[in-house]
């Protein structure tokens, strides 16, 4: 166990005020799956009016695990009231967070006794600040994304395997459990997962029977949240894994989009600010040194693929953010060790980094998607039946957050509006097209985003590539 002297409890208390806090200021999705792979298949179960569905629905290449909550949630929820969406993506966002922290505090507590020696030292305490209070964290562990729910589920798997228990068939059970559950949330893992049971099998040498308790426990476990709950979503049963196999490497659609060089990961990697070169540098240290390591064998192959594979994106390593200060916390001890250089003493680059990611937190403040307070303020405003015209997104297809009587029209040209006098009838254009067309009727705008100054400061048209609009009622 950790030294008490260490306070996690006080470090844990701030985090959850700044988790919370961070929930409930950072409205909607950091990318567009986060939306579609899981709110729009929930809003398509749940029997909400969708527009259209992600074409990886019809190819049935999508484990339901992560939509399924949100549908219990949304049905429990139901029992009281009518459901607000705002408030369940608030709710969902706090699940996200107390699974994320959940994932940390067990990875502390498992962890922290390995990392210099058995007294209280600077290393902890760092290990302590990295796991909790990082931008780059933060930003995700708040949200209800495959790529985080998954991270933190291997993470609690992975550290219950260096757990102490009492009983080995249990820890086994458990640690199989949430391998599993990380599988089933996004099958990527699946890399990481290989070359964790691959360590178990020629490193640690695992007794015979406890791995047979642990690929029991795996498999079930998936047979149970993967196999099972897809078939009451899908209505068929299928194996989402094999389809998302197959429509993306044996068809290779992955490819389809944008491909990078395989070094991608190491300079976007390095990019994040304030952590992230060093955690490059780190991963890369750790490989080097201590390839017999189980944050090795876990996390090299995992880097390995996704490296391979020609579509990248920065993204694509959130599951193993949660897993970086740890491996930055033993590669300044390998520093030491072979070299003597205790890097931890050079105290102002430490303080400096530490004011920019503490100023750099700022930016929880603003949504990371522009269009939600849009979709909110048509929810709050427009509860009877109105008509919505758009000539691009601005709420068109994503179908959680709209109230069933909010009639979509996506139109090519204004003048292919046709507002019906006994209902409402709304346009929302972005900024850019609000400039471009000369669309200038600012005694109708009910709603904007972009007040008259702001296309003053528009330099390298900017406001053109934003998705921030002007909501105008036409009758």
């Amino acid at each position: 166990m950790m030294h008490r002297s260490l306070s996690l409890h006080k470090y844990l208390l701030i985090a959850i005020a700044l988790y919370m806090t961070a929930a409930y200021l950072h409205v909607g999705y950091v990318h567009a799956d986060e939306y579609y792979q899981i709110f729009q298949f929930a809003a398509a179960k749940i029997g909400l009016h969708v527009l259209g569905m992600p074409w990886e629905y019809s190819d049935k290449m999508r484990s339901t695990l992560l939509p399924a909550l949100v549908v219990a949630i949304y049905k429990i929820y139901s029992l009281f009231t009518s459901p607000d969406p705002f408030i369940l993506g608030f709710i969902m966002r706090i699940v996200a967070s107390i699974i994320s922290l959940s994932s940390i505090i067990i990875m502390l507590q498992v962890f922290l006794p390995t990392i210099g020696g058995d007294q209280l030292n600077i290393e902890k305490k760092y290990l302590c600040l990295l796991s909790l209070f990082t931008l780059a964290g933060i930003y995700y562990n708040i949200h209800y994304c495959s790529e985080n729910i998954s991270g933190s589920l291997i993470l609690i798997g992975f550290s219950i395997l260096f757990a102490n228990f009492k009983s080995q068939v249990l820890k086994y059970v458990l640690a199989g459990l949430f391998l599993a559950l990380a599988f089933t949330a996004r099958f990527q893992v699946g890399f990481l997962i290989f070359g964790l049971i691959s360590w178990l099998i020629f490193i640690e040498r695992l007794e015979f029977r406890l791995l047979i308790v642990l690929l029991l426990s795996l498999i079930v476990s998936i047979v149970l949240f993967n196999i099972i709950l897809d078939h009451w979503y899908y209505g068929q049963w299928t194996i989402t894994a094999w389809n998302y196999f197959k429509q993306n490497i044996v068809l290779n659609k992955v490819n389809s989009y944008r491909s990078e060089p395989w070094f991608y990961f190491f300079y976007m990697g390095a990019s994040i600010l304030p952590f992230g070169l060093l955690y490059v540098i780190a991963a890369i240290i750790l490989f080097a040194y201590k390839p017999r390591h189980p944050l090795t064998w876990a996390l090299f192959p995992f880097i390995l693929v996704h490296s391979v594979i020609g579509h990248k994106e920065i993204r694509f390593m959130v599951p193993i953010i949660n897993f970086m200060p740890l491996c930055l916390m033993y590669a300044v001890e390998i520093v030491y060790n072979k070299f003597g250089i205790r890097l931890l003493n050079a105290q102002k680059t430490i303080k400096t980094l530490w004011w920019i990611n503490c100023m750099s937190l700022v930016v929880m403040v603003v949504p990371p998607t522009t269009e939600m307070p849009l979709y909110k303020y048509l929810y709050r405003n427009y509860q009877r039946p109105t008509d919505y015209y758009f000539l691009t997104y601005g709420g068109s297809d994503v179908d959680f957050y709209k109230r069933q009587n909010l009639l979509s029209h996506k139109i090519e040209k204004i003048d292919d509006i046709k507002c019906d006098p006994v209902r409402p009838c709304l346009l929302a254009l972005t900024c850019g097209q609000v400039e471009k067309l000369g669309f200038h009727n600012d005694k109708k705008i009910v709603y904007s985003q972009c007040p008259s100054f702001l296309y003053k400061l528009n330099f390298g048209d900017w406001i053109g590539r934003t998705a921030i609009y002007n909501v105008y009622r036409l009758n």
